[in-house]
């Protein structure tokens, strides 16, 4: 099957919408969708997505991989699966998988770099989501995994009290050699003290 073939096939399992979100924002969508005003709902989605609303985020990417109500752009559409399912919306990944398979591998890192950027700029916030989520995009999405960042990550967020954060900082550190782990240490104790300052 093509690639074409096989986005059209999971946009089918994909139907919009994956859940609801804002009442107001999904009422809105949803009826500009249904009117055929596809402008309209991606504007909305758009709206929501950069608001944190990772169900838009994964509406939008479907639609940006469609080039329904907005020019196909399918390094724009990635970015906002991924970034979905990185966050908690798991019926983005396989839309997400598709979209990266038709990528050169450098396209492909250069959306990592953009998606890592964005969530390191929210790791002040102290979210343990945030915090899994650039572990999983290290060791999960990363080609090859960097497991010291990896590690660095679910261990910060063990360090917060997040027990499945244990136990993959367990299992990255099993791939990393002695000195990578003390490297990956180092950089976790600044990565914890800013976590701990914004906290108070």
């Amino acid at each position: 099957m093509t690639f074409a073939g096989q986005v059209c096939r999971l946009c089918v399992f994909l139907s919009w919408p994956y859940a609801a979100w804002s009442a107001d924002a999904v009422e809105d969508a949803l009826s500009a969708f249904r009117e055929g005003n596809m402008q309209h709902a991606v504007a909305l989605l758009s709206e929501a997505a950069h608001q944190g609303d990772m169900t838009a985020a994964a509406n939008l990417g479907v639609l940006l991989a469609r080039g329904q109500g907005t020019a196909q752009n399918d390094v724009e559409a990635l970015y906002w699966l991924w970034k979905a399912r990185l966050m908690g919306e798991s019926r983005a990944g396989h839309m997400a998988d598709a979209v990266a398979r038709g990528m050169s591998a450098e396209l492909r890192d250069e959306v990592l770099d953009r998606l890592a950027r964005d969530l390191e700029a929210m790791v002040q916030d102290g979210s343990i989501r945030v915090l899994l989520a650039l572990g999983a995009l290290e060791s999960a999405l990363r080609r090859p995994a960097d497991l010291g960042q990896a590690y660095m990550w679910f261990a910060a967020a063990a360090a917060l009290g997040n027990t499945e954060a244990l136990i993959l900082r367990d299992k990255m550190a099993l791939g990393l050699s002695a000195s990578e782990r003390q490297a990956a240490q180092e950089k976790l104790s600044k990565i914890y003290n800013i976590l701990v300052v914004e906290a108070e």
